[in-house]
């Protein structure tokens, strides 16, 4: 799961309309026009996702990562955060499952390409 950085939707990495990457991190989008906002001003929305809030992989429920408390866990490079614990136990037990491995844009048009 990610966070649309432009909107704030929550987005299915492999279900994603499409991505970007910018600096080393990629951004899913819920739809095109979202991306489009994003290319427009990469940086106002990469400077916004850095103190904004993560999805937890497990659950999807979202997490400030300001917070001292929050419960996180490096793993390949990134930062995943999480709710409880309990999550971050069962991320650890197979981390791959809960991670969209999208690395090309899905072949399927979203609803909102479809209406445009």
């Amino acid at each position: 799961m990610a966070i649309d950085p432009v909107c704030g939707m929550i987005v299915k990495r492999d279900k994603a309309a499409t991505h970007r990457m910018y600096k080393g991190r990629t951004y899913y989008f819920c739809v095109p026009w979202c991306a489009e906002l994003f290319d427009a001003d990469p940086e106002k929305y990469h400077l916004a996702s850095m103190t904004k809030k993560e999805v937890d992989p497990v659950c999807g429920m979202t997490v400030k990562k300001t917070d001292k408390a929050a419960i996180r866990k490096m793993y390949k490079g990134r930062t995943y955060y999480f709710c409880a614990q309990g999550c971050r136990d069962v991320f650890d037990t197979d981390p791959e499952k809960y991670l969209g491995r999208a690395t090309e844009p899905p072949k399927n048009k979203s609803l909102w390409a479809k209406l445009l």
